[in-house]
């Protein structure tokens, strides 16, 4: 089996992946209409926009922590679990980064 879809740590992972871009997303456009982060930070726009980053990078963290404990559980498959594939990997990661970064 590929995916053991038993797992509930899958399940948990999977509803924080969807939570959070939905919560940023809300989130955004509340503050946009009504101001209400700038409102709860007594009106500072600077600290609202503080606020919203610092819970989007705790969220972003749980995410990946929750991520990371789900691909644990699952099974692993032999042939992707090569020094070969994990340099590929690699290799594609930096390139990745390197367009990214070349981009702005």
């Amino acid at each position: 089996m590929l995916v053991d879809f038993g797992q509930a740590s899958l399940w948990v992972s999977l509803a924080s992946i969807t939570f959070n871009p939905t919560f940023w997303n809300i989130a955004a456009q509340r503050e946009y209409h009504t101001k209400w982060i700038t409102k709860l930070c007594g009106n500072d726009p600077q600290r609202g926009c503080y606020a919203i980053a610092v819970t989007i990078f705790v969220l972003g963290l749980i995410r990946d922590m929750l991520f990371n404990h789900a691909l644990a559980q699952q099974p692993q498959m032999a042939l992707l679990d090569t020094h070969f594939v994990k340099l590929v990997a690699a290799c594609l990661v930096g390139s990745g980064m390197t367009l990214v970064l070349s981009s702005t």
